[in-house]
Order: C-alpha cells, then structure tokens, then sequence
C-alpha cells in the first residue's frame, strides 16, 4: 500500500523533505498547496507531484490526498490541522505540534473523534543513532541516569523569517529548543517534577533561552538553544556506568 501524501506549504520545510519522498517505498507526495498558485506549481515541478493547490482549503479536499503534512509556520499548524482532520485525513504535523497545551489537546481531541492519527513531525527519533541510544540507555547499559545536556544553537536566519515573530509562536524555545526538551523526555522516560529556565528576549521572542528539567531521582536535564550563538547541536547523557556523546 502506497500513503499518499499532500503537503500544505511550500517553503523551506518542503526543500528539505520533498527529496525523501523518492526514496520511499510505500510513500508518494502527490500534492503540494501554497497560497501563491505559481509558488505551488513550481514546488510540484521540482519534487515530482501530480497536482498543485493554490489555497490549503483545495488540498485537505483533495481525494487523493491519504495524509496531509502540516509544514506551515507555528501560528497555522492548529488551524489547518484541525481543518485536515475534520476532513476525514491524517495529519503529520511539523515541531513544534502546537503553540499551548490548550492547542494540543484540541487537536488530539478531534483526531480521536474522528478515528485519525496526528502525529508531531520529529524525525530525529527515527534516525537509527537515536534508536540506538534509546536502546543502551533503556537496557542498563549506561547505569542510573545521573544528567542529560541537550543543546542546538544556530544563527544566520533572515530578519523577516517567522521564527522571530511573537504573535505566531516565534522564538528559539519554540523552533530549537523543542529539540532538546523533546530529547530530555525521551531518554528520561518520564515527566519533569520541576522546570526552571532563563532566557534573553528581542522584539518579543526568546532569542537565548536555558533551562533545568528536573526528573527526580537524581536526573535533571540542561537544555540550551539559541538564535545567536555559532552553531551547535547534540546530546550528551551520563550515568553511573557509561556515558554517550553525539
């Protein structure tokens, strides 16, 4: 069985998956919506789909469309994903899912009610390095978790790009730092009892933000991202018998 897939935007997020869908077995884009019509026929021409939406409404109606790939900016993700939802299709949403809590609990809501799955677009949990820091530290094999350190730190980003814009989600907790803390959860296998953090704020975003997510039982987790420090990404974990680094 072949999924096929529509995508809502046709930004930067496409550049860097649209190539992937030809390397897939059972996966096919098939089409690709943007609010510029030309913008959409471009993006079909160059990833290799067969139809181009001008408006998102046209692609979640779209009866060939099995899942649609929410790769719009972080203001748009509840919006459409609830309209793709309520649609009858399966949603992948781009990181982060949503801007609250109250945002995500709408969306898994209406998923369930209406028998689709939503899930968040975090494709660094498939990579086979992951995987397999997963399995050593779920095996014992690095002993009691005592600290995680997670960092991602970039910069160089045009000044108009949406990450820097307070009213849509913007900011360096919201488009790097769900890494790390994403990161943090998975290793530690539960939730924080405690979460402190510090962070420099511009024009209304968190440009620099750090952090402390305290697990119990002697694991915390240190998460740093940035939208202007050199850059930087991993994550290290100690433990009473072993330690791993990217």
């Amino acid at each position: 069985m072949t999924v096929r897939f529509g995508i809502l935007g046709a930004g930067r997020i496409l550049a860097k998956i649209g190539p992937a869908f030809g390397l897939a077995h059972s996966a096919k884009l098939v089409a690709i919506a943007s609010r510029d019509g030309a913008r959409a026929a471009a993006a079909t021409r160059q990833h290799g789909a067969t139809r181009a939406h001008t408006g998102y409404e046209a692609l979640i109606a779209d009866p060939e469309v099995d899942v649609v790939f929410n790769a719009l900016h972080n203001g748009l993700h509840c919006e459409w994903t609830l309209r793709a939802l309520k649609a009858g299709k399966h949603v992948l949403c781009e990181k982060p899912l949503a801007r609250s809590s109250a945002e995500a609990d709408r969306m898994f809501t209406v998923a369930r009610a209406h028998r689709r799955q939503l899930m968040e677009g975090f494709m660094y949990r498939f990579h086979p390095q992951i995987i397999e820091a997963r399995r050593r530290v779920c095996t014992g094999e690095l002993g009691h978790l005592l600290h995680i350190r997670a960092c991602y730190a970039t910069r160089g980003r045009e000044p108009e790009n949406s990450r820097y814009w307070p009213d849509v989600g913007g900011g360096a907790l919201m488009d790097i730092g769900c890494y790390c803390v994403n990161a943090s959860l998975l290793f530690a296998g539960t939730k924080p009892q405690q979460v402190m953090a510090q962070a420099r704020f511009a024009n209304g975003v968190d440009m620099t933000l750090s952090g402390m997510l305290d697990f119990g039982g002697g694991l915390a987790a240190h998460v740093l991202c940035s939208f202007e420090s050199e850059g930087v990404f991993g994550v290290e974990i100690d433990g009473t018998n072993a330690k791993l680094v990217p």
